[in-house]
């Protein structure tokens, strides 16, 4: 990360931001069929995702003023990640990816988990991730075919 890149927690004032890295993401994944697309952009709406970050944790990773990268956490589900396709291959996914997985509270859960995309199957695979096969989720009547991926993080307490 350069000095002055930071990882920071997601403001109402990045939803537009957020939302068009995501939009622009999602219009280039060629794995995803035109109504998944559209039903991924439209959960991506700035609306959305401020609510979104009243219910989980959301995270940018910014340069200055600019947003380049978000991530999404659920306890340990990643919920979302996306890099802006002007700034991918810059290991800011990576870097947000890290983030992600140092929030986790490694004394209570034992693994860091995503229903990845087809087309981000290999990221993960390319940091530690394992693939527990495919998942298909439905919704509005639109099946999205997803792949459980998980990490060891590591040993719970027991109580």
């Amino acid at each position: 990360m350069a000095a002055a890149d930071m990882i920071r927690q997601f403001i109402n004032e990045d939803s537009v931001d957020c939302s068009n890295i995501i939009r622009a993401c999602v219009e280039r994944d060629q794995q995803l069929t035109p109504e998944v697309r559209g039903l991924i952009s439209a959960l991506a709406s700035p609306t959305e995702l401020a609510e979104f970050a009243g219910l989980y944790y959301l995270a940018v990773y910014a340069s200055g003023d600019r947003i380049m990268g978000i991530c999404g956490l659920d306890m340990n589900e990643i919920r979302l990640l996306y890099v802006s396709p002007l700034h991918s291959g810059r290991g800011i996914g990576s870097t947000l990816l890290e983030h992600v997985e140092s929030v986790v509270p490694a004394d209570f859960f034992s693994d860091i988990f995503v229903y990845s995309s087809l087309s981000a199957r290999s990221f993960y695979q390319g940091h530690g991730f394992r693939s527990g096969g495919v998942y298909i989720f439905h919704h509005s009547g639109i099946p999205i075919r997803t792949v459980f991926m998980a990490k060891p993080i590591g040993a719970v307490n027991g109580c």
